[in-house]
C-alpha cells in the first residue's frame, strides 16, 4: 500500500472512532496533491502537515484507543495506555507509514 493510501485509511479509522480536535469531532478530511491534509469540524477547515496529524495525541487516541495493557519485563510488570505506547513506537519507527499500516 502506498503512503497516501495508508494515511487515508488511518484518518478514516480515527474519524470513525470519533476523533476530536479541541473537543470538536472531525467530520471530514481531504488530502491534496501536495499531501496537505485539510480537516473539517464545526464549520472550520484547517490545513495540517502529515506529521502534525500522526503525532497528534488526539489522533493517536482515536487511532489506537485508550485501553490500558500490561506486559512483563525484566524490571517487572508495566502498564501502558495503548495510544501512548504506540505514539512512542511510531516516533522511533524507521518507516512511519509501515508502522501505521499494521493497525489499519
Amino acid at each position: 500500500m502506498k503512503n497516501k493510501e495508508i494515511l487515508k485509511k488511518a484518518i478514516e479509522k480515527a474519524v470513525k472512532n470519533n476523533w476530536e480536535i479541541v473537543n470538536q469531532k472531525v467530520v471530514d478530511y481531504e488530502i491534496d496533491e501536495f499531501d496537505n491534509i485539510f480537516l473539517s469540524w464545526n464549520d472550520m477547515n484547517i490545513q495540517f502537515d502529515i506529521f502534525e496529524i500522526i503525532f497528534s495525541h488526539d489522533f493517536a487516541k482515536a487511532f489506537w484507543g485508550e485501553d490500558v495493557f500490561e506486559f512483563e519485563t525484566l524490571a517487572g510488570i508495566h502498564g501502558y495506555i495503548s495510544w501512548q505506547y504506540h505514539i512512542q513506537k511510531l516516533a522511533v519507527a524507521e518507516d512511519k507509514f509501515k508502522y501505521l499500516e499494521k493497525f489499519i
